[in-house]
């Protein structure tokens, strides 16, 4: 019963190699380059867990979205020089929860032309979690691609004293971010202040740089034709 076994199997074997093109098999085995993926363990399913103080390339992340597309799963919605809105495996605005030291923010405006995470500088938080899907119910409802966390962590001094931590970032296209944060206190009271600053130039798309282009003349010129395409069809 072992030989026919082994017999049969090696059929198989033995019809791929007589397949294979003769330069197939005299070519030389090449070494692949190695390749670096850096990212964070999961150490639970559907759980990420990061720590946003990290170094990161090729720049520290400006906002919370920024931070969050290092994350596998997650993209951006570019909506300034340093403003983005996260999307979670397709899914965005309310179906994302983001919550602040355990409270959920929910921007500027409905438009969501200032995104929660637009109030997020990443550095000045010591743990981000990230739960994907609607499993848990404990942050709120209707959550279905998940919640972002961004925690502080209260420390409370051995004796009194005080810490400071800051950071200054600049770049091109005029980025220009700061962030500062002191604690001070004791065993029995401690005060924490912190402040956070981005800023940035406009962003270019299309043929922005393009004079011949974009010019005032020809936003005008686009805005009749599509007001004549659409605007009849709707009776205006």
């Amino acid at each position: 019963m072992k030989k026919e076994t082994l017999w049969v199997a090696g059929i198989p074997v033995a019809l791929m190699t007589l397949g294979l093109p003769r330069a197939a098999l005299s070519q030389p085995v090449r070494a692949l380059t190695p390749v670096v993926v850096t990212a964070p363990a999961a150490d639970e399913p559907l759980v990420v867990r990061t720590d946003p103080k990290a170094p990161r390339q090729p720049v520290p992340a400006h906002d919370g979205a920024d931070f969050l597309k290092s994350i596998p799963g997650f993209s951006v919605i570019r909506k300034g020089g340093t403003d983005g809105d996260p999307v979670l495996r397709g899914f965005s605005g309310s179906r994302l929860g983001i919550l602040l030291d355990g409270q959920e923010i929910y921007g500027g405006c409905g438009g969501r032309m200032d995104p929660p995470t637009a109030y997020v500088y990443p550095e000045s938080y010591d743990r981000v979690t990230v739960l994907k899907g609607p499993q848990s119910v404990r942050y709120g409802a209707g959550q279905s691609a998940g919640v972002v966390l961004f925690e502080r962590e209260v420390k409370r001094m051995e004796s009194f004293g005080w810490k400071a931590d800051g950071s200054l970032t600049l770049g091109s296209f005029g980025r220009n971010d700061q962030m500062a944060d002191v604690l001070v206190g004791g065993p029995q009271a401690y005060v924490r202040a912190g402040g956070t600053r981005a800023q940035a130039d406009d962003y270019f798309s299309g043929h922005d740089d393009d004079t011949s282009i974009c010019t005032l003349d020809r936003a005008h010129e686009d805005a009749r034709t599509v007001f004549k395409q659409y605007g009849k069809k709707k009776g205006r």
